[in-house]
């Protein structure tokens, strides 16, 4: 019984594990450059470093108001390989980053664009943008004018 209580009592410790966005980034962009937004306790107090990688650079920290989150900025060069990024911070805390290979042709792909977009489809009679469309001649239900009162029995 004492097991399980201990083992439970662990199990709703917070967990110290750092969150990273975004979860994994790709070699060969064509901005080289990616920021990293690090959420953990007191994650603003550590300095990180990155284990050496070939391509790979942490070029700057940058500290926010908040305690539980900092960014690290970081450079893919050109000669960068799929594979696992180690980050350490001074305190020993770890992390590790996926860096993974571009699909074939992703590069040709249309990101959003005004194709994406449905603007204003809502009839304007909602905004009531012409009174004279508001009733039809086959409809026994008639609408109220403009400023008219509701009936009290509705």
């Amino acid at each position: 019984m004492r097991v399980f209580m201990v083992l439970l009592a662990l199990l709703a410790l917070p967990c110290q594990g750092v969150e990273v966005a975004p979860k994994h980034w790709w070699v060969g962009m064509q901005n080289p450059d990616v920021q990293l937004l690090l959420h953990a306790p007191n994650t603003a107090q550590r300095q990180w470093q990155l284990r050496p990688y070939d391509g790979v650079k942490l070029t700057r920290q940058h500290h926010l108001d908040s305690d539980n989150y900092q960014f690290l900025s970081v450079h893919i060069g050109a000669q960068a390989r799929p594979g696992t990024l180690q980050f350490v911070a001074d305190d020993g805390t770890q992390f590790d980053y996926q860096l993974k290979a571009r699909a074939h042709d992703s590069k040709q792909r249309q990101g959003f664009s005004s194709d994406d977009v449905i603007y204003l489809i809502n009839p304007d009679r909602f905004a009531n943008g012409n009174v004279h469309n508001d009733n039809h001649p086959q409809h026994d239900r008639k609408s109220r004018p403009s400023g008219a009162r509701r009936p009290p029995w509705r």
